[in-house]
Formats: structure tokens, sequence, C-alpha cells
């Protein structure tokens, strides 16, 4: 990111030659592209940590495992 700052800075800082690179990227707009989406994934994080604490505040049971040592199974009749 320094380094892509440095590169605008140097553009906007030496003077204009009348021929342009032809469809060259704007690393401004690169930059400004990256931090929109830093900022979009920054938001859903957020989003997602207040969703984790708020389910933090809710309490489930364990899995029971349901054993019976003392039955016997008896056959059905038809």
């Amino acid at each position: 990111m320094a380094s892509q700052l440095m590169l605008i800075k140097s553009r906007r800082l030496l003077p204009k030659v009348v021929e342009e690179t032809p469809l060259e990227e704007d690393p401004e707009q690169q930059l400004l592209d990256q931090l929109e989406e830093y900022r979009k994934f920054k938001l859903l994080s957020e989003k997602l940590g207040e969703q984790h604490n708020e389910r933090a505040n809710y309490f489930s049971k364990p899995k029971l495992d349901l054993v019976y040592e003392d039955v016997t199974l008896v056959q059905a009749k038809i």
C-alpha cells in the first residue's frame, strides 16, 4: 500500500506529459477499490462478531446418550 501511495504522489507531483500511456490502469483507483473492499469485509466481520456475541448469551444442553442396562427387548407377536 505504501508503494502505491508513493506512486500516486509521484505522478501528481511530476509535470504532465502530453503523451499519455494508452489504457494504463490508474493506481489511485486500484487503491480506492482495495480500500472499499477492505471496508466491506470489516463491516461484515463486525456484523458476524455481533451475531457471535448474541448467540453466546444462549446455552444449550449437551447431547445425552440414553443407555439402559436393565432393559430387555420383547418381540411383538403378529
